[in-house]
């Protein structure tokens, strides 16, 4: 009898010391992260859901985590709105209001920035790792300021500033791009002017190109795309004009400007009734084809070149509001949060299934919980893949 106790308290003391085990091992992958990881393999941002009720009280949250969909850390700071996680090899770079995060393999480096608490659009060169950050900063002696923050292939960092509206931005390999509108703010005069910006290689920007049109004309897709020679950036813009020549309904004009001068072309799409929202980080470049996902979770594509006919290539199964995608070399990687949360990645152009779906449970007590301000509630902002 004494022995049969004895085997059970140490049955039972077994058990306790793996569940202490296992949760501090939990407790340890939560940490904030001073490097990336050599295992990670997606990251997933999450923040405020609206731009109302944003404090300092509140946070912005990147969590990474393996191809089994375990945590390995995060990189947390004062919340901002609409954040973006833009991946290269072995780096990522993402912000908060006060700083942005950059994590390589051997480092985690933070840039400061002026308080910002949204992001207007967020780019990256996959290839080198250069990226930069555009804020919607405001009100600036009655025109709209836009900063920047931006972190160049070998790591340094610096920031700046345009008048007006980024309303999308590229890379065409390491150099930087963005087309930016006019905004008047307290007058009645119209704002027509547009520009396309280049950050040059000292961060500083340089108007490549000038051109005007209303303030009604403007790109559907906070990012562009650059042809594989970096000679011209591919954009899908949404006008009135466009929607009044469509007979079929929804319509988009694909424009195209020279890096040089800004020269601009465009073709009025053949949408055939195709929701027209162009979805996140979505925009890609791949056999003569501009792809994007829509509002429908539907992969469409049109070529650079001859036919403007819109085609659809497949829809994402169970697309809703709260799933979220992003493209990356010719991969889409796919968050849905509807109850447990779950990542998955499809083929591009097959449409295929090539990871998961993975379930990622560390997550689900965070998203649609209260912020700590209690005015707002956490939800997905952003997911990107980590290439290896």
């Amino acid at each position: 009898m004494v022995q049969t106790v004895r085997v059970a308290r140490a049955m039972a003391l077994a058990a306790l010391l793996v569940t202490v085990s296992c949760g501090a091992r939990d407790d340890d992958s939560d940490r904030e992260l001073e490097r990336l990881p050599e295992a990670a393999f997606g990251a997933v941002s999450v923040g405020p859901s609206l731009l109302k009720g944003v404090n300092d009280r509140d946070r912005t949250s990147v969590f990474v985590f393996d191809d089994n969909g375990s945590l390995l850390g995060k990189v947390t700071g004062t919340a901002i709105y609409a954040n973006k996680v833009l991946a290269a090899k072995s780096r990522i770079v993402t912000a908060s209001s006060r700083k942005l995060a950059t994590l390589t393999a051997a480092s985690r480096v933070e840039t400061p920035i002026d308080y910002e608490d949204i992001i207007e659009t967020a780019v990256n060169d996959p290839a080198s790792g250069a990226a930069t950050m555009w804020f919607n900063s405001g009100a600036d002696n009655g025109r709209y300021l836009n900063k920047y923050a931006m972190v160049r292939a070998d790591g340094s960092s610096g920031t700046g500033s345009v008048t007006g509206h980024v309303r999308s931005a590229t890379y065409c390999g390491e150099r930087s791009f963005a087309l930016v509108q006019e905004s008047l703010i307290g007058t009645t005069g119209p704002a027509t002017k547009n520009w396309l910006y280049e950050l040059d290689g000292h961060g500083e920007p340089v108007v490549r190109g000038q051109w005007e049109h209303s303030q009604e004309v403007f790109p559907a897709s906070r990012m562009s795309v650059c042809a594989g020679d970096g000679q011209t950036i591919f954009s899908l813009y949404s006008s009135p004009e466009a929607r009044e020549d469509a007979a079929s309904g929804p319509a988009l004009t694909l424009v195209r400007n020279h890096v040089t001068d800004g020269t601009r072309t465009q073709t009025p799409l053949e949408m055939a009734g195709f929701n027209e929202q162009v979805r996140g980080d979505s925009m890609t470049l791949a056999d003569g084809k501009i792809l994007w996902i829509n509002g429908d979770g539907e992969i469409l594509s049109v070529p650079i070149d001859g036919s403007a006919a819109v085609q659809r290539e497949w829809r994402l199964p169970g697309w809703g509001d709260k799933t979220m995608a992003s493209v990356a070399d010719n991969t889409v990687s796919v968050i849905d949060f509807r109850g447990r949360p779950t990542f998955a990645q499809y083929d591009l152009r097959a449409g295929t299934r090539t990871k998961g779906p993975v379930e990622l449970p560390w997550l689900e007590s965070t998203i649609g919980a209260d912020t700590e301000s209690r005015k707002n509630v956490y939800s997905v902002s952003d997911i990107a893949a980590i290439p290896r």
